[in-house]
């Protein structure tokens, strides 16, 4: 291989106390040529990456947000992309089954060949692993920078329980292509099967053509951490007012103003039109 981009987002808690220069210096040994470019606010991932198409590789490193921005600037160019976690939580990195050693992480990535995998997308922009509106994609709006790195992953069920205690929700209805009508207050798109770490939620991995969308219609809003806790134990909850489709295109529309979230990032508000771009880019790792 004959040259690297790596695309670090320096604010993310693994690129402190030198996991930059650890990273960079592993990947080094193993390509001729290997660019460091460092984000400054958001978006300029997505920037440097759509600089960097002509590089054989061009590799995250920092969280579930800073891969997302890269396969924005990369696709549908059918670029290569690799991962390295140092974000708060890192989703992508188990759904691809990481090693936790560094080491290990950039070994994998220049040993093993690359992949084509799948990508999301929703209102014309991409996403790895899942698009979620309702209280998915309220809780992380109510969420900010200054929050996630002082509390971490904590962060999220701070912002949850908020909006939990607000009480307050509206009504999604989702029209998938099969002609399938839902209507729910929570709505969660995947690419992927993990959600918010190692949880399984879905059966589906990024290879697949289509995605899996899991509405949530419980007969209470306070029901959501019941469900959640089940979920965490990976016991079924499929009786809980929760429903699970295989699509390749949905729309999702609400009856007051509700946002979305896409790979743990803000996305925007309803109404969004998701659906499944197959083989949409190549990965390592």
């Amino acid at each position: 291989m004959n040259r690297a981009v790596v695309i670090v987002n320096p604010t993310a808690g693994g690129a402190k106390n030198g996991g930059i220069e650890r990273a960079v210096e592993l990947v080094r040994k193993r390509v001729k040529s290997c660019e460091l470019l460092l984000t400054g606010k958001r978006g300029d991932a997505e920037e440097l990456a759509r600089r960097s198409r002509d590089a054989d590789l061009v590799i995250a490193a920092g969280g579930d947000g800073t891969f997302n921005e890269v396969i924005n600037g990369i696709a549908p160019e059918s670029g290569t992309v690799a991962f390295i976690p140092m974000g708060t939580t890192n989703v992508f990195s188990f759904e691809m089954g990481q090693p936790k050693k560094l080491n290990e992480i950039v070994s994998r990535i220049f040993d093993s060949p690359p992949r084509a995998i799948s990508l999301g997308m929703a209102n014309g922009r991409y996403f790895a692993l899942m698009a979620g509106a309702g209280f998915d994609g309220e809780t992380v709006f109510r969420m900010n920078d200054s929050l996630k790195r002082r509390f971490g992953k904590a962060a999220y069920l701070l912002a949850g329980l908020r909006l939990w205690l607000g009480g307050t929700s509206g009504t999604i209805t989702v029209q998938t292509d099969s002609r399938t009508t839902l209507e729910c207050h929570t709505a969660i798109v995947s690419n992927a099967s993990c959600y918010g770490g190692p949880i399984r939620l879905a059966d589906v991995s990024m290879e697949d053509p289509w995605l899996v969308l899991t509405a949530f219609a419980p007969k209470s809003w306070k029901a959501i951490p019941y469900i959640a806790l089940n979920l965490a134990l990976g016991r079924p909850i499929k009786r809980m007012g929760v429903t699970a489709v295989k699509v390749r295109s949905a729309e999702l529309v609400s009856d007051r103003p509700m946002r979305y979230q896409l790979d743990g990032d803000r996305g925007g508000t309803l109404p969004v039109h998701v659906s499944i771009a197959p083989s949409a880019i190549f990965l390592r790792g």
